[in-house]
């Protein structure tokens, strides 16, 4: 098994090896948990649709984006990619506002107003996060 997929917490790409399809999402578990499930996901609809065969999922098909630190960094590089390298198979288009609302979820049930602007203007992180949108826009 590749070491990659022993991570835990990252942001990862498929790329069909037999057309162009592609697929980018994220895991808190480990990657190799995650990719078998994809047979029942939009990435073996793929497979059986375009190629006829659900069970052509390998985990060379995968690379890892990013290392990730937690669940919310995860869901923010996982927008940040999908609004980069517009993955064919990641269709959902409401997409980004699922995410935008769990972001904010994340934050408003950890944190007062005051503690946000705190957040937004002072930490270091959401800064970063900040640049990484700028960058991506």
């Amino acid at each position: 098994m590749p070491s990659f997929v022993n991570k835990q917490c990252v942001v990862s790409h498929f790329s069909c090896d037999l057309c162009d399809a592609d697929y980018v999402g994220y895991t808190a578990r480990y990657l190799h948990q995650r990719i078998a499930e994809h047979k029942n996901s939009a990435i073996g609809r793929h497979f059986l649709e375009a190629h006829g065969n659900n069970n052509l999922l390998k985990e060379n098909q995968f690379t890892v984006l990013r290392k990730c630190q937690s669940k919310f960094d995860c869901l923010v590089f996982e927008m940040l990619f999908i609004k980069n390298l517009k993955p064919n198979l990641n269709t959902r288009t409401p997409y980004v506002r699922n995410v935008l609302f769990n972001i904010f979820n994340f934050f408003f049930s950890r944190y007062n107003f005051y503690q946000l602007l705190f957040l937004v203007f002072i930490d270091r992180n959401s800064l970063t996060y900040f640049d990484l949108i700028m960058t991506f826009s």
